[in-house]
Formats: structure tokens, C-alpha cells, sequence
């Protein structure tokens, strides 16, 4: 554009000073023109003058002999025939020209009868001195007539070169009007140029602006081309695809933020619910501990007593289920010590894979013979935590009682239960994985006294026992369903036994 833009002004620039050229040049050609026309005037009117001098002093002689005529006669015959050939070397038309030489001829042959009458009147011959005066009167006239016409040529010679003049200003002015034209022309194909190659992208990109600033991040501008204009539409749709990405990342940050502070909340609610029922469910448990050793004490010595008796049997099977209930309340009471009772565990070097499989190896031959496979599914390194081995088997042993219990309640009569070991960027992990009835409520099962078993095949007790141990250790759970089945992760941190804390957090999803 800005090639198309100089060639078009050096163009008119080029055209604007050969017109000026030209027009500069008119005031020199008139000028000359004008002097050669004066010289040309002042020489036919020199020359006339010149000529009616020689005819006048030639009609002098009639009246008296003056003996200097020849030599005046002579001088201005010479002036005259100077003036002629100083006449034809100036610029003139033909017609001029050959005027010119008709007037020096018509005068030579004056000169002539100028000559004779002087002879003739020396000689007293006046009949012929008039016979020649006569001829003389009649050149005479012929050069009034040929300076005439002269007069009328130059008259037209100098309309003609009005007639340029005039011409060659109309041109001038036909010219600059043509060259406005152009320039206007060329401003407006500039401007149209201009707003398609400039302003026009430049509005693309403000508009795209103005639509990221306003929430569309989809916005892109239009890329034509590849010249500056383009390259910074170019440059710009990056900047935008950068800020829609950091905008994305953004909010996927946000979102985990936000899950993490849910999962927090609920882990806190979670943990004060658990702390207050565990206050609550630690002194109910001490206070129905003695009554209950009392109550289950008399049973038995009243059982004893009506053995002896030998009592009724079914009084015998009454007293029998006192005491088998009384011994539940007792185991119920106990758990809720243990659950309510929440200690230091006491940590020790533990090979990850060797507690795993001596839990496995108490239940291995019952799960199969009721048709539960069990698949290991080891860390190969063996990982190695500071825990409490003891309650560690126990929350293994419960998590693997909890995937039996759900197999059996899907009532397919068989299943599959997966254990995997593995140390990951979080800590050393157990997995157990089951295809059973899955998990009803997720969020709840840590919770005490929640079960979905029928009454007197659970307490309720076991996966909440579970959380206060994994909390003492500093690690998380987590319960998820994976249809079929569910799948619980106790996650412990691979750390050294000073460096555990004493909080863990708990997070039960459904996916």
C-alpha cells in the first residue's frame, strides 16, 4: 500500500512539475515572442519611415538640383537595405518573408527611378522627369500597399501568438484540474485502501478485544494476512488462547480448591461428630460395663443352680439367651471402648506386604471355602511405615470382614476380593477391593452405629473403629463404590514415627 501510495504521488509530482515546467516556460516564449514582434514592428515602421524620407528628398530635387543627393540618396538606400536584412534575420512567418523581399525589391526598383529622375533632370529632359516620377509614384504605392499588408501579417502574427498564449493557459488550467482530479482520485483509492488494509483489521482486533473483556474468551481475531496487521492479529489470538488457558487452569484450580475445602469441612464435621459421640459412647460404655459383669454374674450362677436342679429346659434355654445377650451387650460396650478410646498408637518398623498377608493367611481357607477368591496384588518394593502393627491388622482385618460381608449380601454366592499394596507420592497405600452390593452411603459408613446389615449380624462399629485408628496414625481412608463392588483405601504416611502427626483426614465419595 505504501508503494502504490508513493508511486502515485511520485507520479503526480512528476506531472505537477512538468506542468509547472511548461507553464513557467509561457512568460519566456511570450516574451520572446513579444520582442521579436516590436523588432519586427519598429523595423516595417523604420523602413517605411526610411522610404518616404527618399521619396520626399527625391520630390525636393523637382523644385532644385541639390548636388549632395546621390551621397543621401545613397546613405539611406544603405540604411534601408540594412534594415531589410536585419528584418530577414528574424524569426517570421514565409508570408512575412516573402513580403518583406517584395518590398526590398519594389524599393531597388525606386531607387532605379530615383536614379533616372535625378539623371534626367541634371540633362533638362523634364517631359521624361515626369514620365519617371510617375513610375516612381506607382512604386511608391506598391510599397504602401506591400507595408500594408506587412502591418496586416504582423497583426495576425500577433493574434496568432495571443491565440497560443490563450491556448496554452487553457491547457495549464485543463491540466491542474486534471491533476486535482487525480490527486482527489488517488486520496480516495488511498482511503479506501487504507480502511481495507488497515482500518478494517484494526477494528477486527478492538472488537475481539472487546469481547474478551467482556467474558467471551472465544473471541479470535480474523488473520487475512501475513503482514504486520497480520502478525499482530496473530500475536493477539495468542495472548488470548494464553489467557483462555490460564483462565481454565484457573478455575480447575478453583474447583479443586473448593472440592479440597468441602472435603476439609466434611472431614472436620466428620471428626467433631466422631470426638463428641466418642466422649458420649466412653462414659455410656463405663457406666453399663458394671452392671452389665453383674447381671451376666447372676445369670450364670442362676444357670448353674438350674442345671443342678435339673430345671425345666426351656427355663435352662431362657436363662441361656440371657446370658448370650448379656455377653453381646458386654462386646458391644467393649467396642465402644475401644472406638471411645483413642490412645497413642505405638509405632514400630513395619513391612507393608508381610502385615497384609498375615491377616490374609487368618481368613484365606474360610473366603474360599464360601467361594470368595482373594487376589494379591503387591508393592514388589515391599513398603516399609512406622505403625502400630497390632491395630493395623486390625482395621485390615475389618476392611476384608467388610468386603466378605458385602459379597454376601449381593447373593450371587460367590465374588472376588482384591488387596493391593503400593507406595505412591501420598504414602504407603492398602487397597481392598470387592465385586459385592457396593457401598449405599458412602459418606456415612465411618460413621458409629451406622450398618446396613440386618439386626445382630453388626454393631456398626467396625469401620468407625477403623477411622480412629488410621487418624492416629496420621493417615486418610477414603470409600468409593466401583460398580460392582466398592473399593476402600487406607493411605498411612511413609514417614519416620517422630515426624507422624496426629491428625488424618477422612474422605468417603461416591464417583
Amino acid at each position: 500500500m505504501l508503494l502504490l501510495l508513493a508511486l502515485s504521488f511520485a507520479l503526480l509530482l512528476g506531472i505537477g512539475g512538468w506542468l509547472l515546467y511548461r507553464l513557467g516556460k509561457l512568460p519566456e516564449e511570450a516574451a520572446v515572442l513579444t520582442r521579436e514582434l516590436q523588432a519586427t514592428i519598429a523595423l516595417n515602421q523604420s523602413i517605411h519611415r526610411q522610404v518616404h524620407r527618399a521619396t520626399g528628398l527625391l520630390e525636393r530635387q523637382l523644385d532644385g538640383l541639390d548636388p549632395g543627393f546621390p551621397e543621401e540618396f545613397r546613405r539611406l538606400n544603405y540604411a534601408v537595405g540594412e534594415m531589410e536584412t536585419r528584418y530577414l534575420t528574424l524569426r517570421i512567418e514565409p508570408e512575412e518573408r516573402l513580403a518583406v523581399e517584395r518590398i526590398r525589391a519594389t524599393y531597388d526598383h525606386l531607387g532605379l527611378h530615383a536614379a533616372q529622375v535625378y539623371a534626367f533632370l541634371q540633362a533638362g529632359e523634364r517631359d521624361r522627369t515626369l514620365a519617371t516620377l510617375d513610375e516612381l509614384r506607382r512604386d511608391n504605392l506598391r510599397l504602401d500597399a506591400d507595408f500594408h499588408r506587412l502591418d496586416d501579417l504582423q497583426i495576425r502574427k500577433l493574434e496568432a501568438v495571443m491565440g497560443r498564449l490563450g491556448r496554452s493557459v487553457l491547457r495549464g488550467e485543463r491540466a491542474l484540474l486534471l491533476l486535482a482530479a487525480g490527486v482527489i482520485v488517488l486520496l480516495a483509492l488511498f482511503l479506501a485502501e487504507l480502511r481495507r488494509l488497515v482500518l478494517q483489521p484494526i477494528r477486527s482486533i478492538l472488537q475481539t478485544a472487546e469481547g474478551i473483556r467482556a467474558g467471551d474468551l472465544t473471541a479470535r481475531a480474523p488473520v487475512q494476512r501475513e503482514d504486520e496487521l497480520g502478525r499482530l492479529a496473530t500475536g493477539f489470538n495468542f495472548m488470548a488462547d494464553t489467557l483462555a488457558q490460564d483462565q481454565a487452569e484457573l478455575e480447575r484450580r478453583v474447583e479443586e480448591r473448593t472440592r479440597e475445602v468441602q472435603e476439609l469441612q466434611e472431614t472436620l464435621i466428620q471428626t467433631a461428630k466422631l470426638s463428641a459421640l466418642g466422649e458420649l459412647v466412653g462414659g455410656v460404655a463405663h457406666e453399663l460395663n458394671n452392671p452389665l459383669t453383674a447381671i451376666l454374674g447372676y445369670a450364670e450362677l442362676t444357670r448353674g443352680k438350674l442345671e443342678r436342679q435339673q430345671a425345666d429346659p426351656d427355663l435352662l434355654d431362657a436363662q441361656q439367651v440371657i446370658i448370650s445377650q448379656v455377653d453381646r451387650c458386654k462386646r458391644i460396650v467393649s467396642g465402644l471402648s475401644q472406638f471411645a478410646r483413642r490412645q497413642k498408637p505405638r509405632l514400630e518398623p513395619v513391612r507393608l506386604n508381610r502385615l497384609v498377608e498375615r491377616v490374609l493367611a487368618l481368613r484365606a481357607y474360610e473366603l474360599e471355602a464360601r467361594n470368595v477368591t482373594l487376589v494379591r496384588d503387591y508393592d514388589p518394593a515391599d513398603p516399609e511405615l512406622a505403625a502400630d502393627s497390632y491395630k493395623l491388622e486390625q482395621v485390615v482385618l475389618n476392611l476384608l470382614n467388610n468386603a466378605h460381608d458385602a459379597i454376601r449380601e449381593s447373593g450371587r454366592g460367590q465374588g472376588t476380593i482384591r488387596v493391593t499394596t503400593e507406595l505412591n507420592d501420598s504414602g504407603a497405600a492398602i487397597s481392598i477391593e470387592d465385586d459385592g452390593a457396593g457401598i449405599r452411603e458412602p459418606d456415612r459408613i465411618f460413621e458409629p452405629f451406622y450398618t446396613t446389615k440386618e439386626v445382630g449380624q453388626g454393631t456398626g462399629l467396625g469401620l468407625a473403629v477403623c477411622y480412629g485408628i488410621v487418624e492416629e496414625h496420621g493417615g486418610t481412608i477414603r470409600a468409593e463404590n466401583r460398580h460392582p463392588g466398592a473399593r476402600l483405601t487406607v493411605t498411612l504416611p511413609s514417614r519416620p514415627p517422630q515426624a507422624l502427626g496426629a491428625a488424618g483426614a477422612v474422605r468417603a465419595v461416591s464417583p
